[in-house]
């Protein structure tokens, strides 16, 4: 009796109720193109695919937890995909985009990933306001944060990374648009290869081994950028290598090991930057003439400038160690600059003579070169130096500025009062 009540039981039960509970990779896959998933927060222990046009907006709370090596979230083959407001806590890949087009990616929170976000083939894609936080270890053992191959017309901005082994990495691409980054205790900030018509424009970069390093790359832009704090061996804040036709302007280069690097670059211009605190300002290494050093401010540095007897046209900076007459009252110092210095040359080949920079026989050689060079053609001479910093005469201008508007404010005013008066 007891066994037909059960089985009449088994029969009666509805057949939903033994039925796998549908995936979210189901439910993507029956959505029609052009869908939206308002995805409610928990957290979903799948990875997912999307091959179509979608948009994906996460409740506050909405958490991927995948384990294994398949990216958390991939998008391949498609275009018009919008992800916004998820978390991804994922060992291998987080998020994969590959061979498509028009992808906004906004607001993810990436947690440990080895590689945060990888892209391979795509073009027109918008990846902003990401937090990456790479894994604990050393950053050799790590992935990137961003990492852009064969790709182009792409938006980073205003994204946090930390703790990865390069924050952007970009190789083949054309038409970046890097800008109000913050990137900090990595590898590199940028690591730039082989790519074109890329524009570095208002990041953040500290703590790093190297804030920027562009590499076999032309055509670009670096831009209004804070360089700074970099600081371990062999650091540097900036390096060009064998690059051509790079713009260096507006960007604050300060407290780094190495300001910036200029290595087998030609056609590039530096100018507008102030270069403060650091131990060595700037240095050429095999780099053409071509290149340009204008209107830029080194102030607070052990060594302003240094190459190994080749560097570019340096005219109008301004090195608050030069001691300069300008009689003609031009704004520019009567007698050049000498920033060519032996053992400058000396340090390119051997980085360890840094530290006795401040030795009593190192600052007597110093000493003899500028009197002797002051004879010589040497590369590393500005014939034109600044007597003012380009900053003491922004200050200034906005000072004067204020002034005459003040000024013309009162005369308004005294003579608003005398016709009042004469009136009377």
């Amino acid at each position: 009796m007891k066994r037909l009540l059960l089985l009449m039981l088994f029969l009666s039960w509805p057949l939903g109720a033994v039925q796998a509970e549908e995936s979210l990779q189901q439910k993507i896959d029956a959505l029609p193109e052009g869908a939206v998933i308002e995805l409610e927060a928990g957290v979903y222990n799948e990875a997912i695919t999307i091959k179509k046009p979608l948009t994906i907006n996460g409740a506050d709370g909405a958490v991927f937890r995948v384990e294994g090596e398949k990216p958390a979230i991939s998008i391949e083959n498609t275009e018009n995909v919008a992800i916004r407001n998820v978390q991804i806590e994922q060992g291998d890949t987080a998020l994969l985009i590959q061979d498509s087009s028009n992808v906004t990616v906004e607001r993810l929170r990436i947690i440990g990933a080895d590689q945060a976000a990888s892209v391979h083939r795509s073009k027109k894609l918008v990846l902003r306001e990401l937090s990456i936080e790479g894994p604990d270890g050393h950053y050799s053992d790590k992935g990137n944060g961003i990492a852009l191959y064969k790709s182009e017309d792409i938006e980073v901005s205003d994204n946090e990374i930390r703790n990865v082994r390069d924050g952007i990495y970009i190789e083949h691409a054309k038409g970046l648009r890097a800008s109000g980054n913050s990137i900090q205790d990595s590898r590199y900030g940028v690591h730039l290869m082989y790519s074109e018509q890329v524009q570095i424009t208002g990041n953040h970069f500290s703590g790093n081994v190297t804030g920027v390093m562009l590499m076999m790359s032309n055509d670009s832009r670096i831009h209004s950028n804070i360089i700074e704090e970099h600081i371990m061996p062999n650091a540097s804040g900036l390096v060009l290598y064998d690059a051509d036709t790079i713009e260096v302007t507006d960007n604050s280069i300060t407290s780094n090991a190495l300001g910036l690097s200029l290595q087998k670059t030609g056609g590039s211009t530096v100018a507008g930057n102030r270069f403060f605190g650091n131990q060595i300002g700037m240095e050429f290494i095999n780099s053409a003439e071509t290149n340009k050093t204008k209107g830029n401010e080194f102030t607070g540095n052990i060594i302003q400038l240094r190459s190994d007897a080749r560097g570019g046209q340096i005219a109008g900076n301004y090195y608050d160690d030069a001691a300069l007459l300008d009689l003609d009252e031009d704004g520019y110092g009567d007698t050049p600059y000498t920033a060519m210095q032996s053992y400058g040359q000396w340090m390119v080949r051997e980085p360890v003579y840094q530290y006795f920079t401040e030795a009593p026989a190192v600052v007597l050689l110093n000493e003899m070169d500028r009197e002797m060079n002051r004879l010589t053609s040497l590369v590393l001479i500005d014939n034109s130096p600044l007597m003012e910093a380009p900053s003491d005469l922004q200050t200034s201008a906005s000072v004067s500025l204020w002034r005459l508007v003040l000024g013309a404010a009162v005369m308004a005013f005294a003579a608003f009062i005398w016709r009042k008066e004469s009136a009377g």
